[in-house]
């Protein structure tokens, strides 16, 4: 039986391969060191979401947000924010978002909305 996976940033990785069709499965190829073991994690969550005055108006709010304090690794591509219209459901409203301030347009006056 094969040892377990210790899994450590940067770790080499030995393998050995093998190729399967229709017939059968080919022999084992010669050890290989061709990879380096990177670990990767989801980020950290963002903070600070706040409204930007300069954007905001009775039917459109701007939002602003601090990045997070770790990437985890892997740069942040972009953004998705949810938004509840006071029913306890959110829903994204917006995603791919790589700018910031995200405007949501189409609020309706008197309302309540969660982001």
């Amino acid at each position: 039986m094969a040892e377990p996976w210790l899994l450590q940033e940067g770790a080499s990785i030995y393998a050995k391969i093998s190729a399967i069709n229709e017939i059968g499965e080919s022999d084992h190829s010669p050890e290989g060191n061709g990879a380096t073991l990177v670990l990767s994690y989801v980020p950290d969550a963002p903070f600070g979401l706040s409204r930007d005055q300069a954007t905001t108006s009775t039917s459109q709010i701007g939002l602003l947000w601090q990045s997070p304090v770790s990437d985890n690794g892997q740069p942040i591509i972009d953004y998705r924010v949810w938004d509840d219209q006071g029913i306890n459901d959110f829903v994204v409203c917006a995603d791919e978002i790589t700018n910031q301030p995200l405007v949501v347009t189409g609020l309706t006056k008197g309302s309540t909305y969660q982001f």
